[in-house]
């Protein structure tokens, strides 16, 4: 594409704060003993994965280029001095000199064009390169040549799109929709915007969105109504779908649902003109949202595969005569987290969802798992308000599998097992047209 290669500039793919694992060959950058148990400095080593152990948010200094590692336990990634063969360590301040401020250098890009293996250092005050090092022994030292890392996110970003209004008026649509090949060179911003959608999607499947402008009082008026739920034993369950409350809030061929509209008058006292009014804000919003983002990753396929974006046959497929967009809210009874056998209990099952993507309202109660090239993980609003866009089978089958369809689950929690969980979530379906219908809800 003219004016717009994949190739990011350093880093600009990872949002400021987001959640990595740095891997070597098959081992991950870790905490030599547990940093959370410790206020001395924790040496570095690289490890099997275990414990979330080698988890770091990843800071980006604007006023240098440089980065700081935060570890999940609160220490910083520094030298222990700046001696050659001394260990890397987490500690839990920044260092009078500056040494968690690292330097990173690219080596190499991924098939879509975006930093994937990189090289970490430090510049001492004598201007040398002091590198993080893989020692025989497992320990990461202060080396003159460094190791290469993998970079990789280790849980879905939280994406501000404060300024970008996806979700306002109309005129942000046609704007994406018209943007031409000179993308890059016109609108910095949604060039990085666009290359830090396609990390998340190709990586884990599913990003947050955060500074998003929809209406909060919708969700907050469901949460009041459905809680709480009472609590069911395991053996008054048949199965994952007996263990919640489903109900429609409005779609696209139904209309308004009768059972969330009554449940909020008796429960809250909204009244059904209010509630309507409500949901049918929010849905037109969301709706506009998700046109805006799925534009947005239709660039980002186009720009990995260097083409210009009109030729992704699926662009603005979306928004044809078979679309079927649908508002549900989810409330999921409290109950035991283990069967008699001890095996985790699932409130819903494994599944792919049938859309072009979800965008997910959920509270901050856990039990939402998805499943990544990285493994299983856990995944919790970062902030109160943040959605969860996650890919579904129609996109899957759109994208010819450029995107896939996330694999995602619920299962009971401490927290649930005292507490109703509430979500809502926004699907952009498609019904049957024989090119680009997905299939319906997969299994995984």
């Amino acid at each position: 594409m003219a004016g717009w290669h994949a190739h990011e500039l350093q880093l600009e793919s990872f949002e400021h704060g987001s959640r990595v694992v740095l891997q070597y060959k098959s081992q991950y950058l870790s905490c030599a003993t547990d940093p959370e148990s410790h206020s001395t400095p924790v040496e570095l080593c690289v490890r099997k994965h275990a414990h979330a152990w080698e988890v770091f948010h990843l800071h980006r200094h604007e006023d240098d280029e440089t980065v700081s590692l935060r570890h999940m336990g609160g220490g910083f990634v520094s030298p222990r001095s700046t001696s050659v063969g001394e260990a890397w360590i987490s500690r839990g301040h920044c260092p009078a000199g500056g040494w968690e401020r690292l330097h990173m250098t690219v080596l190499e890009h991924d098939e879509d064009g975006l930093a994937r293996s990189v090289l970490l250092y430090l510049i001492d005050t004598d201007g040398r390169q002091l590198f993080l090092e893989l020692a025989e022994d497992q320990r990461v030292v202060v080396g003159l040549r460094g190791s290469p890392w993998q970079l990789q996110l280790a849980a879905p970003p939280a994406l501000n799109i404060a300024g970008l209004q996806l979700a306002k008026h109309g005129s942000v649509w046609e704007t994406l929709q018209s943007l031409d090949d000179d993308v890059g060179a016109h609108n910095p911003r949604v060039r990085t915007f666009v290359l830090r959608v396609l990390r998340a999607m190709r990586t884990l499947g599913a990003f947050y969105v955060v500074a998003h402008g929809l209406p909060a009082d919708l969700f907050h008026t469901c949460q009041q109504a459905y809680k709480p739920l009472p609590y069911q034993s395991e053996a008054e369950r048949d199965d994952d779908a007996s263990r919640k409350v489903n109900h429609r809030v409005y779609d696209t061929r139904e209309g308004m649902g009768v059972e969330a509209r009554e449940r909020v008058a008796g429960s809250v006292g909204v009244s059904p003109g209010v509630f309507e009014a409500m949901a049918q804000q929010y849905f037109e919003q969301a709706e506009r949202l998700v046109n805006g983002l799925l534009h947005v990753m239709a660039l980002g396929q186009a720009t990995a595969q260097h083409v210009p974006a009109s030729d992704i046959a699926w662009r603005g497929a979306w928004r044809d005569e078979h679309a079927y967009i649908g508002l549900r809210i989810l409330a999921y009874h409290p109950g035991p987290s283990a069967d008699a056998s001890g095996a985790p209990i699932l409130s819903t099952a494994r599944h792919t969802d049938a859309t072009w993507a979800t965008l997910l309202w959920n509270d901050d109660i856990d039990g939402l798992h998805i499943r990544t090239v990285a493994g299983d993980m856990a995944v919790v609003p970062p902030v109160a308000g943040a959605l969860l866009m996650n890919a579904g089978n129609v996109l899957q089958r759109a994208s010819a599998g450029f995107f896939d369809a996330v694999c995602h689950w619920v299962v009971r929690t401490a927290a649930t097992e005292r507490s109703t969980r509430v979500s809502m979530p926004f699907f952009y379906d498609r019904s049957d047209d024989g090119r680009f219908w997905g299939g319906g809800t997969g299994t995984c």
